[in-house]
C-alpha cells in the first residue's frame, strides 16, 4: 500500500434516516455506487485511516463496508449501541477507536465527517489539509454556514473524550482555537436527510459529471 498522508477520519454513519420515509439513505444509489461509498472515497484519497461509526442496521452496513476497497486507505468500523443519544455519542466512539488503533502516532490530526454528505469532494479534504496546524479546529464555511468535514487537532479528541455522550461539538469547539475557511461547494452543507434532498443530490451529481 502506498504511504498515505497520516490523517484519520471519523465518519458518523449511525443514524436512522428518520426523515427519509422509511428508506435507509446510506445505501441509496449515488454516482457509480452508493451515498456512503461516495463519502468514503472522498475521504480515502486524503486520509490513511477512516473509522466509520455504525449504529442503526449496523451489521448490514459493516458487511457492506467490508466489501469495499480503497487504494490508499484502511476503512474500519466501530459500533455505537447508544446512537439514539445523538451524533456526539458516535463521535466519541470514533475517537475512542482511533486512540486504540495500534501504531497511531499521538498528535495526529483527524477529520469529523458525515456519511450522508456524498457531494463532499476529495478537494474539500485537501483544502483543509493544506491549512493544518493553523488552529486546533479548521472548519469550512459555505456562505457563512458551518460546513463539513471538520479538521481537528489531537487535543480536540482529548476534549471530546472528556465530555458525556449527550454533549455537543459546539461545547468542544468553544474550548479550542477555530479557523473558518470559505468554500464554494454547496455539497459541504447538504446532507441527504429527505427524499427531496436525495433527488437534488443525484441531479447535481449527474450535472457535474456531464460538465
Amino acid at each position: 500500500m502506498k504511504e498515505q498522508t497520516p490523517y484519520y477520519c471519523i465518519m458518523a454513519a449511525a443514524g436512522t434516516s428518520s426523515r427519509m420515509g422509511g428508506t435507509w439513505k446510506l445505501m441509496l444509489p449515488y454516482g457509480d455506487g452508493t451515498i456512503i461509498e461516495a463519502s468514503l472515497r472522498a475521504a480515502a484519497a486524503c486520509c490513511r485511516t477512516i473509522i466509520v461509526v455504525t449504529g442503526f442496521r449496523a451489521e448490514e452496513l459493516e458487511s457492506y463496508i467490508e466489501g469495499l476497497s480503497f487504494d490508499h486507505a484502511v476503512v474500519t468500523t466501530v459500533r455505537n449501541d447508544e446512537y439514539p443519544k445523538g451524533m456526539f455519542s458516535s463521535i466519541r466512539r470514533g475517537v475512542a477507536k482511533m486512540r486504540k488503533i495500534e501504531g497511531r502516532e499521538p498528535g495526529t490530526p483527524f477529520f469529523i465527517a458525515l456519511a450522508d454528505m456524498p457531494a463532499v469532494t476529495t478537494a474539500g479534504y485537501q483544502y483543509l489539509c493544506r491549512e493544518s496546524g493553523r488552529a486546533e479546529v479548521i472548519r469550512p464555511l459555505f456562505q457563512g454556514l458551518p460546513a463539513h468535514p471538520v479538521l481537528c487537532s489531537y487535543t480536540v479528541g482529548e476534549t471530546i473524550m472528556g465530555e458525556p455522550d449527550d454533549s455537543a461539538m459546539k461545547r468542544v469547539l468553544a474550548q479550542h482555537t477555530l479557523l473558518e475557511l470559505p468554500v464554494s461547494n454547496r455539497g459541504q452543507v447538504q446532507d441527504v436527510d429527505t427524499p427531496e434532498a436525495y433527488r437534488m443530490a443525484v441531479e447535481q451529481e449527474k450535472g457535474t459529471r456531464e460538465q
